[in-house]
């Protein structure tokens, strides 16, 4: 749709139970969370390789990490 987004992918290397209850319990968190101060969650998707990918809005600041260490 022509919207620039950014894109957190959780590969192979990190699957794991635990790994894959983390990754839905944070789809759970920000799917409910609406505020212009947070990042829009768009949705996630995976492929047949077991990678996973949370689809966000596109922030030209980086990411929190970023911003807080950098």
């Amino acid at each position: 749709m022509g919207a620039t987004v950014a894109v957190k992918r959780f590969g192979r290397k990190c699957v794991t139970k635990k790994s894959i209850n983390d990754f839905v319990k944070e789809i759970e968190i920000v799917n409910k969370m609406r505020h212009p101060n947070i990042i829009f969650y768009m949705g996630v998707t995976f492929d047949e390789h077991k990678h996973y990918y949370m689809i966000t809005e596109y922030s030209s600041r980086g990411s929190i990490f970023d911003l807080l260490h950098g």
